[in-house]
């Protein structure tokens, strides 16, 4: 069955995947998640972090699936924070000042990659609130700030929003691949002799991949809310394209 995809690159000389967080290390993973990518389009669209029925719209409405060209090389950041004792709150950066004295000091460790590459594409379920076109004209002038994880992470190179319709999501990315100026594809890193190392997509797929050889992961990255910081696990299939897709797309 065709689909509608919207299909972006990400690229980024520092970039942050988060994992689940712990007090002293905060890691990152190799490839963006489901709840960072429909961040990302949150950002586009305007949807804010309390908008409990726009993140939900989000969170359920779309299939997403990462295509990995490069990971990055990992990068540790050393950190120290302070915070008010627990039971205390302050309402503003000056009432948290005003109460320096009793301040607890931490450590934290956070892990960036440096220098990735990815791809990305969308295809919205039935009943999806914004459709594929309305997407990426909102990548293309978003209302918020857009960055990698972090906002100490901005983007190397512009998303490049274009939407295919495709059959699968390793169809929707030859397709959106013909739509990209050569000379930007290779000046990214995109294509060229070397295959892509990984495709990651939702558990939903299984079925179409069962004469490949995948990896099935269990990622806490579906966004239950945003404002609470609560998300719950999914299932992500990992492979290895092969060497010429029998599926063609349009």
């Amino acid at each position: 069955m065709m689909r509608e995809w919207l299909v972006i690159q990400l690229a980024a000389p520092m970039a942050s995947f988060g994992e689940l967080a712990g007090n002293v290390r905060r890691g990152g993973r190799e490839r963006p998640g489901k709840a960072a990518l429909m961040g990302l389009i949150g950002a586009g669209l305007g949807v804010r972090r309390d908008d409990a029925a726009g993140q939900a719209a989000l969170a359920e409405g779309y299939d997403v699936a990462v295509r990995s060209w490069r990971d990055g090389e990992i990068l540790q950041d050393y950190h120290t924070i302070q915070s008010l004792p627990r039971g205390r709150r302050a309402r503003t950066r000056a009432d948290a000042l005003a109460q320096r004295g009793g301040l607890a000091t931490s450590i934290t460790l956070r892990e960036y990659r440096c220098h990735v590459l990815h791809e990305a594409a969308f295809a919205p379920r039935d009943g999806a609130r914004w459709r594929a076109a309305e997407m990426a004209e909102a990548l293309l002038r978003p209302v918020f700030a857009l960055w990698l994880g972090r906002k100490s992470c901005p983007l190397g190179a512009p998303l490049a929003p274009r939407v295919v319709s495709a059959a699968s999501p390793e169809a929707a990315f030859i397709a959106a691949a013909g739509l990209l100026h050569a000379d930007w594809a290779a000046g990214l890193g995109l294509g060229g002799d070397d295959r892509p190392f990984r495709l990651a997509v939702e558990g939903g797929e299984r079925a179409a991949l069962a004469d490949r050889d995948v990896t099935a992961v269990r990622r806490r990255d579906m966004a239950v809310d945003r404002a609470a910081w609560r998300f719950s696990e999914r299932e992500e299939l990992v492979y290895a394209p092969q060497p010429d897709p029998g599926e063609a797309a349009t």
